[in-house]
């Protein structure tokens, strides 16, 4: 079994496709591991042998097949999981695994269970959210192809882009990242703009942990404006303090300015983006809702309003808006 495994990694590494299908259909056990937990499919990933995981596939193997010795390092090390890591550089693997994936779960004949034991399931649970957080829009979209489901809530009760806002608000330090993923959320909510208007139900949960959000109630951008980004302007000002005693810290004054950027972007570019979103989604909603011929009534004073008029209204209405009101309207 060991020297058939070493050399389907062999093949694999070389790229030789037509080797690595011969000792595949060889193998007792395609999901064997290695003493470093490699099993055949990790390797494709790692080189990107998409014809080689596909086949692999076929042939019984376990994307989210964890190590056997798990340790702080490697916890996360299923061959998905791995692909997603990878980012936009796997992106056709990581809709490959994903829909193998979904095709295990929909052809286990002895149900789920018998495939994955319960760390494995959560993380299942969990995949919509890795995908738009490591992944790309293509692979959150393959993994929740079977029901178009946006807004699954497993991570800590969050859908998956709340989770990944807040990810980058508070945790990321690298504004190009930032940057592009906030494009992919876009492109998302061009998709599902439903996830816009979502609400994060904090009384749903059934545990808590200190990195949680704190509101009850409250929309992605309610949870940006009032929770996340002023815990980043927190953050920042205690560095700046710092900064005060000791004015020679270059360490601190590259993170206060990489914070800085980092804010300044929420701010004048994502937040304004995302509310100008929400109030078109609110604005279409009144359109329709006075329509002629989709519920006008006769008792809506709105109704008199035509849609330029409407569209007037809304774009000062955005411009305009106190922070109380914002609070209160996304929170």
């Amino acid at each position: 079994m060991e020297k058939l495994h070493g050399r389907l990694l062999g093949a694999i590494a070389e790229a030789d496709a037509e080797t690595a299908f011969s000792v595949a259909e060889q193998l007792v056990d395609v999901n064997y591991q290695t003493d470093e937990c490699q099993t055949a499919l990790h390797m494709c990933v790692s080189h990107n042998a998409l014809d080689i995981a596909a086949h692999l596939l076929t042939c019984g193997a376990n994307v989210m097949l964890m190590p056997l010795t798990l340790t702080s390092e490697n916890k996360w090390d299923c061959a998905l999981i791995l692909a997603l890591k990878m980012g936009r550089e796997r992106e056709d693997m990581q809709v490959l695994l994903l829909r193998g994936l979904r095709h295990a779960i929909d052809t286990a004949s002895g149900g789920v269970a018998t495939m994955w034991n319960r760390y494995e399931m959560r993380k299942i649970g969990l995949v919509p959210h890795y995908a738009l957080l490591w992944g790309t829009p293509k692979a959150f979209y393959a993994a929740i192809e079977h029901d178009g489901d946006a807004n699954r809530t497993k991570m800590d009760e969050m859908p998956p882009l709340m989770m990944v806002l807040r990810n980058l608000v508070i945790f990321e330090a690298n504004l190009s990242i930032c940057r592009s993923k906030m494009e992919d959320a876009f492109d998302v909510i061009r998709m599902y703009p439903e996830v816009l208007w979502h609400r994060f139900m904090c009384g749903d949960m059934q545990r808590t942990r200190p990195s949680l959000c704190d509101l009850k109630k409250t929309t992605a951008l309610g949870m940006i404006l009032s929770e996340s980004l002023p815990y980043r302007i927190s953050n920042n000002n205690v560095l700046k303090a710092t900064l005060v005693e000791d004015p020679g810290g270059k360490v601190e004054q590259d993170m206060i300015e990489q914070n800085q950027g980092i804010i300044d972007f929420f701010e004048q570019e994502s937040m304004p983006r995302l509310m100008g979103l929400m109030m078109l989604e609110m604005n279409i909603a009144l359109a329709m809702s006075t329509h002629a011929r989709l519920g006008n009534r006769a008792s809506c004073v709105v109704g008199v309003l035509g849609p330029d008029a409407m569209k007037t209204v809304f774009d000062v209405l955005l411009k305009n808006f106190s922070d109380a009101e914002k609070m209160h309207m996304f929170c």
